[in-house]
């Protein structure tokens, strides 16, 4: 980001990963465009769009011919929205830059406020709900779990530079419905962990410790027993097989969660592309001055 000084004429990009939001877009453009209007800076609307099956695209394009400044970045194949978001960080250009959903859940018009917050000279302004309307309750409770954990065990303080929080309301979606699945949501919880924490390996190591005092425990308990009253009785080898039973799934679980940290080293060492776009689509008003800080090189056909 530049300094505050000079963000009077600051050209911000905001950022919005879509999929089958065709009845969203053109509201969600509209009230952007009357906020960088109160605001009075330069703004650019980079969406980077999943392949939809519906006419999000054709919505987006009828856009851009109106004269609104969007760069429509689409993918080869379904990419989900993290990739999504990521893409279109690497496409935003200007001073300073802003992540939104397209449902329209967080309001457009809490950028003002985000805007005048960097213009005091905060790197990271965060927008903060403090209630979620519509949502289901069980999604609530399962965010709420992640949140708590995240900030319990992650070795790296998130958000970690000066930052402002603003607290807000969040609407219902305006239309549609969620495009996240469970195990979707479960991969971003994922991401959102294990790259900031061991934790989750020395849990293993700790629980493998208990269940192996666990079952010496057992077994001496067991031996004790069965000298002073005979071995007639055969109910400790049920004890002794939910045991193992239990152990047996400790370990699956264990080899999981370090699955995860094995797949994530293969996914950095093959040094894969993340995603490859298929087309980008730009109004020619749009700014090539690189956001800030510099974005990542990725080959990409223009058209």
């Amino acid at each position: 980001m530049s300094e505050s000084s000079h963000a009077d004429r600051a050209l911000i990009s905001v950022v919005v990963p879509l999929y089958n939001e065709e009845e969203n877009v053109r509201p969600l453009v509209e009230r952007l465009d009357h906020v960088f209007k109160e605001i009075g800076c330069g703004w650019a609307l980079v969406f980077a769009l999943d392949p939809s099956p519906d006419q999000t695209r054709q919505r987006i394009l009828e856009l851009l011919d109106r004269g609104y400044p969007i760069r429509l970045i689409t993918f080869s194949r379904r990419i989900g929205k993290p990739l999504s978001l990521l893409a279109g960080l690497d496409h935003a250009r200007g001073d300073a830059c802003v992540i939104i959903d397209a449902d329209l859940q967080d309001p457009p018009e809490l950028i003002a406020e985000m805007v005048e917050k960097w213009r005091q000279g905060y790197k990271v302004v965060i927008a903060q709900r403090v209630s979620r309307r519509g949502e289901n309750y069980f999604y609530l409770k399962c965010a709420q779990l992640f949140y708590w954990l995240v900030e319990r065990i992650s070795e790296v303080q998130i958000p970690s530079i000066s930052t402002a929080v603003i607290p807000f309301d969040r609407d219902p979606r305006f239309t549609g419905k969620t495009q996240i699945s469970f195990m979707g949501a479960v991969n971003i919880a994922l991401d959102g962990i294990i790259p900031f924490s061991r934790a989750p390996l020395r849990l293993m190591f700790v629980l493998g410790l208990v269940y192996i005092f666990l079952a010496k425990g057992t077994g001496i308990a067991w031996l004790i027993y069965r000298i002073a009253t005979g071995f007639s009785s055969n109910w400790p080898i049920i004890v002794l097989c939910l045991i193992l039973v239990g152990a047996a799934g400790l370990i699956v679980a264990c080899l999981g969660v370090l699955g995860e940290y094995v797949v994530r080293a293969y996914e950095e060492a093959r040094n894969r592309p993340l995603y490859i776009v298929d087309e980008i689509i730009e109004s020619k008003a749009l700014s090539s001055k690189p956001l800030q800080g510099g974005n990542r090189s990725v080959d990409y056909p223009e058209r």
